[in-house]
């Protein structure tokens, strides 16, 4: 098999930080044509320009690999629910809805992020999840999104009864306290 690879030169942030990182990250999809398959397990860069001494420093961009995993999972989610609806597949969708609890709430973790912006797309996708179950009587299911929702409520501290009404949400979890 003959593998050939097409070099780009071009002045590119020094990725000491996630928002650098997230540049480069933006910078190679560019390179990338749809349909063509990438695995990367390291990203090194050899960051010339600081170099001091004689000795170039090479960082290794393992948060860069870590947004391209974030940044996957939701494309993933989101062409999953493509299919799973509530009218065609309302279990799936709950499930899908849950994931979608625990990625949004771990999104709001990372630095940078919009934290709020991010709790109120947990509470909304663990209320679908709620009820998802509880339309389907799913009980173990709806606990457990009962369980992940109460966490959530400790995540959004002394803001929760705001967030859930700026969620949608006027009952359930505000009024439990």
């Amino acid at each position: 098999m003959l593998s050939v690879a097409i070099l780009t030169l071009a002045v590119i942030p020094y990725g000491i930080d996630e928002m650098e990182q997230a540049e480069l990250l933006r910078r190679m999809a560019e390179e990338v044509e749809p349909g063509d398959a990438v695995t990367i397990d390291e990203i090194y860069y050899g960051a010339l320009e600081m170099q001091q001494s004689g000795i170039t420093p090479v960082v290794r961009l393992k948060g860069l690999l870590r947004l391209m995993d974030w940044v996957q999972a939701l494309a993933a989610y989101d062409e999953a629910l493509q299919f799973r609806r509530p009218d065609t597949a309302p279990l799936a969708y709950a499930m899908t809805q849950g994931n979608l609890l625990s990625l949004f709430s771990a999104m709001a973790d990372l630095p940078g992020e919009d934290r709020r912006g991010w709790l109120l797309k947990a509470l909304r996708a663990g209320w679908e999840a709620y009820t998802g179950f509880e339309r389907s009587q799913h009980a173990p299911y709806q606990e457990q999104a009962t369980r992940l929702l109460r966490d959530l409520r400790t995540s959004c501290g002394d803001a929760f009864a705001e967030m859930w009404a700026a969620a949608g949400r006027t009952t359930g979890l505000a009024a439990a306290g």
